[in-house]
C-alpha cells in the first residue's frame, strides 16, 4: 500500500480492519486493511511525526517540533493540540484515559485523553525519554531514557517509586513490562530482566550482536517467554532465537539464562 512520501515512524491498529500510520512527511494516514487502500489523511503537524499511539477511536501523534495531537479516527478530525514539551517528542503511549509523552526535554507529560488537560509533569531523567510503559494492574509507570536510566513511577500520585540510574551502559532502546517484570534492551547489546515491584535485577543475557533493537514479553506454556530482535548482518531486525524464561517459584521471580 503506497501513500506516504517519507519514512514511516509508527503503525498502529485501530481494529482488525483499520490501521493508522505516521510518517516523516508530517501526515497520518488511515488504512482499510481489507481493501488495501488509504481511507483518509490527517494533516496538521508542521514537524516530522516521530510516533503514534491508538486507544479506542482515538489516535495520538507527536512530532519533532514538540507538538502532541489527538485525533478522532472514525471522523478523521483533530480533537486536541497539546503543548508543553520544550524539545522534540519521541514517544507517546496511552492507557485508555491518559496520554503519556516523553521527549528530548527529559520530561514525561501526562494528559487527560478526553479534555486534553495536563495532569502531571514528571521530572527525574537527565536525557531524552525514549521508552514509556504504563502498568495499570501494578499502578506503575516505567520509563527509560537515552542515558540508560529507568524510573518507576506511581500512577496514583506520580511519585518516584524506584530509580535505576544505570540500567544499561547505553540508551534504553526497548522496554516491555507485564506480570510483575520489566524487560529492557540497551544499545550496548544487553537484555535485562527486572522485578517491577522492587526495581531489582533478576537476570540478563547478551544477544550476541551489537544492538538489541526490540524485546517483548509473551505467554507460552504458563511461562513468560522473552523474544529478542537484534541487528545481525541484515539491515533488518531479526529474531536470534535467544530468550529468558521467567517463572514464579516460592513467591519470587527467577530468571534463567540460555
Amino acid at each position: 500500500m503506497l501513500g506516504h512520501t517519507g519514512s514511516i515512524h509508527g503503525l498502529r491498529f485501530v481494529s482488525d480492519k483499520t490501521a493508522v500510520s505516521a510518517s516523516a512527511d508530517t501526515l497520518l494516514k488511515v488504512w482499510n486493511l481489507e481493501a488495501g487502500v488509504c481511507e483518509g489523511t490527517l494533516s496538521g503537524h508542521c514537524g516530522k511525526i516521530s510516533d503514534v499511539a491508538v486507544t479506542g477511536d482515538h489516535a495520538v501523534s507527536v512530532d519533532f517540533l514538540g507538538a502532541v495531537k489527538v485525533w478522532c479516527v472514525s471522523e478523521q478530525r483533530l480533537v486536541h493540540t497539546l503543548s508543553g514539551h520544550t524539545g522534540y517528542v519521541c514517544r507517546v503511549v496511552c492507557d485508555g484515559r491518559r496520554i503519556f509523552t516523553g521527549g528530548s526535554d527529559a520530561m514525561i507529560l501526562v494528559w487527560d485523553l478526553s479534555t486534553g488537560e495536563l495532569l502531571a509533569t514528571l521530572e527525574g531523567h537527565a536525557s531524552t525519554v525514549c521508552q514509556i510503559s504504563p502498568q495499570l494492574e501494578a499502578g506503575t509507570l516505567v520509563t527509560g531514557c537515552a542515558g540508560g536510566m529507568l524510573i518507576l513511577w506511581s500512577l496514583h500520585d506520580y511519585s518516584v517509586l524506584h530509580t535505576i540510574s544505570r540500567s544499561h551502559d547505553g540508551s534504553v532502546l526497548s522496554l516491555d513490562a507485564r506480570d510483575g517484570v520489566i524487560l529492557t534492551a540497551g544499545s550496548e547489546g544487553t537484555v535485562k530482566l527486572w522485578d517491577l515491584n522492587t526495581g531489582t535485577l533478576v537476570g540478563s543475557l547478551e544477544p550476541g550482536t551489537q544492538v538489541a533493537w526490540a524485546v517483548s514479553l509473551g505467554r507460552a506454556k504458563n511461562k513468560t517467554a522473552i523474544t529478542v530482535s537484534a541487528q545481525g548482518h541484515s539491515p533488518f531486525p531479526q529474531t536470534d532465537g535467544r530468550y529468558l524464561d521467567v517463572s514464579r517459584s516460592c513467591g519470587r521471580l527467577c530468571g534463567t539464562q540460555y
